[in-house]
């Protein structure tokens, strides 16, 4: 673990896929001294309440999924390599950093959670694929324990309610 210049603790995790493996098995490297400044990813910490609900916001360690990435058993996924990651946009400019699975079950939001009326179709066939997240990195962000979302997805929630917004 390496501490940012803001004082932040980082901790990256690289999956390595290796070739020669036959089996092909994920290793873990701890590491933040090796990589290029360039891809440095650090975790913007800046808020103090949910955009949401304004309860007071705790920090934990996230995954790259933006929607579940505070979730223990997400994380674990994460390390042993069970997920594919993607930046999607959602609702014209709007984009989220997903797993696998929650881009598939984005669809199972309630419509008027993003407030768009109720007969709103949101699932998968509305998103478009920006990018694949090839590194996979665990890092400490703010989520709200009472609505049980990252920030940066709450943030994601705010801004597409205001664009319903007459």
């Amino acid at each position: 673990m390496s501490v940012s210049r803001n004082g932040t603790p980082e901790l990256f995790l690289r999956r390595e896929i290796r070739p020669n493996n036959a089996l092909n098995r994920h290793a873990k490297t701890y590491s933040a001294e090796r990589r290029p400044q360039a891809l440095r990813v650090t975790c913007k910490m800046s808020d103090s309440q949910c955009p949401i609900c304004f309860t007071s916001l705790a920090v934990t360690d996230v995954s790259p999924c933006m929607e579940c990435g505070n979730i223990p058993l997400e994380i674990e996924h994460a390390l042993a390599g069970k997920h594919s990651y993607a930046e999607m946009r959602i609702f014209d400019d709007l984009t989220l950093i997903l797993c696998d699975f929650c881009q598939v079950d984005f669809g199972s939001h309630d419509p008027t959670f993003f407030g768009l009326p109720k007969s709103a179709r949101i699932g998968y066939e509305k998103m478009q694929f920006l990018r694949s997240v090839e590194e996979v990195f665990i890092c400490k962000d703010k989520y709200c324990p009472q609505c049980g979302y990252r920030l940066p997805f709450l943030r994601f929630v705010q801004r597409a309610r205001d664009l319903q917004e007459p």
